[in-house]
């Protein structure tokens, strides 16, 4: 299974969830292209040139009501047909770069089956304002978003949800770029809205101790 090289030699299949994300899809998806095998966009309801810009650059989009963070990317995990025998899960607002790319390529055209390592935390740099984070704990920032096909589920989180792999993981120190377009305002929201969520967790899990 997954020996046999997909469209040429892209060995990866992209997922990346969405809600009105025509800011940032555009650089996300062109970083992708020419090397990946299929990039399905799993989005929620987007009001805005998500879907026309996702279509344009090739991406399989897909609509499936919001049920939550970890439970968006379960149901994509489970229900999509990836094909290639690794997964790549990245942000609207992620760019691949070019070095990266080659890491991942690198990992890729290897046999499957001989690579003792099922995932790998990738290193990001977040911009905040057009200018990069290199302290204050945001950098180096390692998130687990490259696995063999079919190794793992995200655990059931509000927000910053976690996959949990079946196997020893790596980590690639080549970042990928963070970097949100849509303004403070969008950012400041952003923040709240998962402070929220948090918050509502916490008290979730202390009234379950009781």
């Amino acid at each position: 299974m997954f020996e046999t090289p997909l469209r040429g030699d892209r060995l990866i299949d992209v997922l990346i969830i969405t809600k009105n994300e025509e800011a940032n899809i555009g650089f996300c998806l062109e970083a992708l292209a020419g090397w990946t095998n299929r990039i399905f966009v799993v989005d929620s309801g987007s009001t805005d040139r998500t879907r026309e810009i996702a279509e344009s650059h090739g991406a399989e989009f897909i609509h499936h009501d919001w049920p939550g963070f970890a439970k968006q990317k379960n149901w994509a995990l489970d229900t999509l047909e990836l094909e290639s025998p690794w997964t790549l899960i990245v942000d609207a607002d992620e760019v691949i770069t070019p070095e990266l790319r080659s890491v991942l390529e690198g990992i890729a055209t290897a046999p499957v089956s001989q690579e003792t390592k099922t995932g790998y935390f990738i290193n990001r740099l977040t911009f905040f304002l057009g200018r990069p984070i290199r302290h204050c704990g945001y950098f180096p920032n390692y998130h687990l978003r490259f696995f063999k096909t079919g190794s793992g589920r995200y655990e059931e989180r509000e927000v910053h949800e976690h996959i949990i792999l079946k196997g020893p993981v790596g980590r690639i120190t080549t970042p990928m770029l963070h970097d949100d377009r849509r303004g403070l305002e969008h950012y400041i929201a952003k923040h709240n809205r998962y402070s929220t969520l948090e918050s509502q967790a916490l008290q979730r899990e202390i009234n379950s101790q009781k």
